[in-house]
Parts: structure tokens; sequence; C-alpha cells
């Protein structure tokens, strides 16, 4: 490591591993822990991927390994085998806040590292679910405002609009938006501007936008107190996402990706709420570092799922991509599958056909399948499993062998 100020705590924590050593195995189930390489190389493999890109890559001293499994509390997505005889340092994750505010640089390296892997994982997510990445247009945020205004909501449009001019101010429809916003300043009432109280942290009144739909993006929020509202406009319509309280945390795909806001975040009550961005990171690791553990620990979930929905893709029986994909979202929750009990799910087959990137024709075949296993069954058009026990030994069946 770079940093040999990381705390005696840590450094005498120090554990040797002998050549050929295997320290995680993918698909198993691990102490939550990760480890920092002190000395010697390490290989990592990922066998999803084999099929996509270089089988196996090389760490040395001051790499890091395990952390998705020991972060998001699932298993590992990688096997890491020791080159030479190696020394590590294991980081418990209960122990990771005092780990990175001892060692602010490990920090923001995880997270670097974590934003390059999202990155890949979701352009090859992408390419073989959908066949196509998306990329929201200037065009999309002037609509939004227009949509906005349509329905007389002029204190939200005038932002939008605002937004729009101070981003793409070459585009095409620049002069409409200003000519629609001097048009509807008359009744625009209320300032919607937030107030800076610190470096990190900004007051939103409510009803107003934190970011929207379309524009570039460059921080991530954390609500300190208040409440946020996430919304979409689809054909015209808003579409409620999701509404977020104290300690969630928001728009970190589009730092993490550095692509537009895939959403609307609007403070849906007067809101304190802090704002991230790199310049600033090393003063909220030094405050906030229950923060930015909870922010790590909810990367490394979303790092798992992306990379468990690649594994699915590799599966050329749609009836077991099906299984598979219901077996992921049972491991999100950590549901107990030795058991004989019903589960019912919070989706229904619609919604299963799309996850495995099927048409609703030939999902709809591949769905009459599925449902014909004596352990499956709908409840108010909801999947269910009668009995996971059952369902357990069928899904490992169908999912890709080790």
């Amino acid at each position: 490591m770079k940093n040999n100020n990381a705390g005696s705590e840590f450094q005498n924590k120090q554990i040797p591993f002998s050549k050929g050593s295997y320290i995680t195995v993918e698909d198993k189930r691990v102490p939550e822990q990760f480890y920092i390489i002190i000395k010697g190389k390490v290989s990592i493999s990922r066998v999803s991927l084999a099929a996509i890109q270089d089988k196996k890559y090389e760490l040395g001293p001051g790499n890091f390994f395990g952390i998705i499994s020991a972060m998001s509390g699932h298993s590992q997505i990688e096997t890491a085998v020791a080159l030479t005889d190696i020394i590590v340092m294991p980081i418990r994750q209960d122990h990771f806040n005092k780990f990175i505010q001892e060692d602010i640089p490990m920090a923001n390296k995880i997270l670097l590292d974590f934003s390059k892997l999202m990155r890949n994982l979701n352009e090859i997510l992408s390419e073989l679910t959908f066949k196509t990445s998306t990329m929201v247009s200037p065009r999309h945020l002037f609509s939004v405002a227009e949509y906005y205004s349509s329905q007389k909501q002029y204190d939200i449009a005038m932002c939008v609009y605002r937004k729009y001019i101070e981003c793409f101010p070459g585009d095409g429809n620049a002069k409409l938006a200003k000519q629609y916003m001097e048009k509807i300043s008359a009744h625009v009432k209320t300032d919607l501007q937030y107030k800076k109280i610190n470096d990190l942290t900004r007051a939103y009144p409510k009803n107003a936008m934190i970011f929207c739909e379309g524009e570039p993006g460059n921080e991530l929020f954390i609500i300190k107190n208040g409440m946020v509202k996430i919304s979409k406009v689809v054909d015209n319509k808003e579409i409620l996402l999701a509404v977020l309280s104290k300690g969630d945390i928001f728009g970190e795909m589009a730092i993490i990706e550095s692509k537009p806001r895939g959403a609307t975040a609007i403070a849906y009550e007067d809101s304190q709420i802090l704002a991230v961005n790199n310049k600033n990171f090393d003063q909220l690791i030094k405050t906030q570092a229950p923060l930015v553990s909870h922010l790590t620990s909810l990367l490394a979930k979303r790092i798992w799922v992306i990379y468990k929905m690649i594994t699915n893709t590799q599966i050329t029986d749609p009836l077991g991509r099906m299984l598979d994909m219901l077996y992921i979202q049972l491991e999100k929750k950590r549901v107990n599958l030795n058991i004989r009990k019903q589960f019912v799910f919070d989706f229904g087959p619609k919604e299963l056909i799309n996850m495995v990137g099927l048409t609703l024709a030939d999902g709809g075949v591949v769905i009459q399948k599925l449902l014909k296993y004596k352990y499956m069954g709908l409840e108010q058009d909801k999947i269910a499993i009668k009995d996971m026990f059952e369902f357990f030994k069928q899904a490992n069946f169908h999912r890709p062998k080790r």
C-alpha cells in the first residue's frame, strides 16, 4: 500500500498465503471481509466474463479484491488465486468506516475502481441484453420543460428551461426556450433556488428541482433531512419512481457513469441535502464516514446484480434464464431457499419477460412453460413460488456450472 498510516489495528492483522492458494472462489460465500494486497501478486478471474473479455488479470501491492462480496453481503463474483507467496490485509465490512477515515486515498481508489467496473459491466449487459445503448438527448430535456409547462407547473418548468439553456446553449431550441421562459415568468411565484449552507450541504425548498432527467451530472446526493421525489416523464406523463427520505442516496449513477441523468429529482418537502463531488469527497469521508460506507455497499450491491444478470445472459435455454433470474431476485433479498414455504415476488410475468430481454410473444410462451411446474404459480398477477426448496433444486440445475 502507498499509505502506511492505515492504522496499526489493520496493519497488525496481515495474513500470508502461499503460492497457489485460493483466497476467494466465485459463487462461494465467505466471511464479510475483503483483502488489500501488501506483497506479491494475485490472479483474478470471473468465469461468466470468460467468453466476453480477458479471462484473467493480475493485481499487485495496493490493489484489493473480494470487496464486492464483503460490502454487498452476497456471494463472490470472482476467484482470487495467489500467483506468488503473498501477504494481504483483511478489512471487515463492519470495520470499513474506521478504515476509510484512516486511509482516505484507498477510499477514493475503491470508488474509482467501482466506477470503472460498473461502467464496464453496464456496457456489457446493455449489449448482451438489449443489443444497444441509450443516451438522453438535449431535446428530451427541452420536452420535459414543455411537459411541466403544459401541466401549469410553471415553477418547475422554469427550472428545467433554465437547466436546458445552461447545459445546451447552442442547441436549436435554446432561443425558443428563452421565449417560453419570458412567457411563463409572470406565473412563477416561488423562488426554488437552493441555498448553500456549507461546502457539502444545501437547503432545497419544497418543489425545488435538484436535477432533471437529461442534464449532465457530476454530483451524487445524500438526504440529510426531508424527502425527495424521483420521477420520469414518459409518453407525456410523469411516472413516480420513488420517494426517498433521510439517509437515502440518489444521483450516483450519473457521476459513476458520466452519463445524463436518467430521472428527475424534486424536493418533496423542505430538505437539506449533501451534494458530493470529487472536490469535497475527502471532506465527506472525514465527517460522514457511515454515509460513505453506505454508498460503497449500495454500489457493491448494484455491481453484484449487474454481474449476475450478465451471467444470466450466458444461459441459452430461455426457461433456464427465467428460473435463474428469479433465483437472482431471491439472492438479492437474501431469502432462505432451503425451506418448503411460499414466496410471492413484487412483479408479474411481463416484468420477468423484460428482465431476461425477451419479446412479449416469445416470453409469453416461456412463461406458460414456467407456470406448468407444480412449485410455480401466480398470486394476484404476481409470480409466486409455492415450494422454495423444489424451486432451488430446479434453478440450480439450469444455472451455469463453475
